[in-house]
């Protein structure tokens, strides 16, 4: 789902606001060429979720999902010497996007015939409890719909792509990485559990990019994405792995990334801004593109087949844009300082135009950033009230995590507040308006636990961030 997408949705709003920080390109490679980089400076980083949902209803066996699948990866093979696909982690993901996926197979099962698991798995297994055999001889389609039959076939798609990719001629040298996948593919015993981690063509990079016992696990795609480019830049600096990389780009259709790898980019300006005040040395920071792949429709009454696109938002200079919106061109360093501040407030704001953890009805992104505009140059106070989300561990007392969802709620409710008066101003809007003053306390407290999640804490208590019982 992601981020509201639409004619006000967010991904609109940033390519309309600022087409400066987009360009669309035919393939993966052309926009690595564009930006004057070669396959070895380059990683490309996919998301394996998107992609097996992009197979065509037409590829109804195994073997033409592999091949479709593959077809993927080659793209961004072709493009960069490393490639990543990330996936998620069922047993990690958090409770609240566990109780939006229920939802939506709720919503779901309403449309679907009904019909026993003995006649269901006839033609599709409902569970873990399958092999190979089963694998080849069922249409993926049928096995897909069942979320908890999904891993074993992850697993299986990955291992194969992975043996005919790095057997092909053409990708010597070049490395492949699945993070979330168990290497077992489809033969696991049905009697074990699922081991999920880096699976790597490349023995350095999988021992290295392994997470320790001690690291929070992630479990959303989404997240990993970031995870993996924070590594990798962690890596090129210390001289022990990608030490020609300069640019990644990261492939998705999941808006949830904008504001995501937004956070990033600020989080980077600020490291990187501390480091230089303080007079260390720690690296040119990794430049980041978000890819859309894309399909463009075919016109009414015309002979033009549909064609795929990659548009490509440069992270560096749309961050630097939506800065300037909000501050001016003013670099003096205590406005530049509440620069993280205020795209975790403004993320806060997209939430609630509708994602995958909550929505307040009504609410639209030209209203948000209305209210950004307002808030950054009239109020900063408020954005210095977002520092929680930075600065909030796991190991942070009771007492500073009850003042951050204090602090943070605040924030978000006079963003919400002024949007809200936005929306009234704006003609054809009355009914939405009605609907966005409704918003509560917990509505900004689910704002809250969302961009503290994306920005790396994932608070285990929902029911005091306005979530409720499962």
């Amino acid at each position: 789902m992601g981020l509201a997408c639409g004619e006000h949705g967010i991904k609109k709003f940033v390519k309309t606001k600022f087409p400066d920080a987009l360009r669309d390109f035919a393939s993966i490679a052309d926009a690595v060429k564009a930006t004057g980089h070669r396959p070895e400076q380059a990683v490309v980083l996919l998301d394996g979720n998107v992609m097996v949902n992009q197979v065509p209803v037409a590829v109804v066996d195994f073997e033409g999902y592999v091949r479709v699948f593959s077809g993927f990866i080659s793209q961004g093979l072709a493009a960069a010497d490393n490639v990543f696909v990330v996936w998620d982690e069922p047993k990690h993901v958090p409770r609240a996007k566990l109780d939006e996926q229920r939802r939506r197979d709720l919503a779901r099962a309403k449309t679907v015939v009904t019909v026993s698991n003995d006649l269901q798995k006839d033609f599709a297994p409902v569970d873990d409890d399958y092999g190979m055999d089963t694998i080849k001889k069922c249409n993926p389609h049928d096995l897909l719909a069942n979320r908890k039959a999904r891993p074993r076939f992850y697993d299986a798609l990955c291992k194969r792509a992975m043996a005919e990719l790095m057997s092909k001629r053409g990708n010597e040298g070049k490395t492949l990485t699945y993070d979330g996948i168990d290497q077992r593919g489809g033969s696991r015993p049905t009697a074990e559990e699922r081991t999920t981690g880096m699976y790597s063509s490349c023995d350095k990079i999988e021992t290295f990019m392994t997470r320790g016992e001690d690291s929070t696990p992630i479990g959303e795609g989404d997240l990993k994405l970031t995870d993996i480019e924070a590594e990798i830049q962690f890596y090129r600096n210390e001289g022990k792995l990608f030490k020609g990389v300069e640019i990644i780009f990261v492939c998705t259709i999941d808006t949830d990334s904008i504001a995501i790898e937004l956070m990033h980019q600020s989080s980077k300006n600020e490291a990187a801004a501390a480091s230089e005040e303080a007079g260390y040395e720690t690296g040119k920071p990794i430049k980041s593109v978000l890819c859309f792949r894309e399909t463009t429709g075919k016109r009414k009454g015309s002979d033009t087949l549909p064609q795929t696109l990659y548009a490509c938002l440069d992270m560096d200079i749309l961050h630097a844009k939506l800065m300037e919106s909000l501050f001016g061109n003013d670099s003096v360093r205590p406005k530049n300082h509440l620069h993280r501040g205020a795209m975790a407030l403004l993320s806060a704001g997209w939430c609630l135009c509708g994602c995958d953890f909550c929505q307040l009805k009504g609410m639209r992104s030209d209203a948000v950033w209305a209210a950004m505009e307002q808030v950054a140059k009239e109020e900063p106070r408020f954005l210095r009230k977002m520092s929680h989300v930075w600065e909030l561990t796991r190991r942070s007392t009771d007492a500073d995590v009850a003042e951050a969802r204090t602090d943070l709620c605040d924030a978000i409710d006079r963003l919400v507040q002024v949007a809200v008066s936005k929306l009234a101003e704006t003609p054809r809007m009355a009914r939405a308006t009605a609907s966005a003053k409704l918003a509560d306390r917990n509505d900004s407290a689910k704002a809250a636990w969302v961009v503290l999640y994306w920005g790396g804490l994932e608070r285990k208590d929902l029911d005091d961030w306005g979530f409720g019982a499962p």
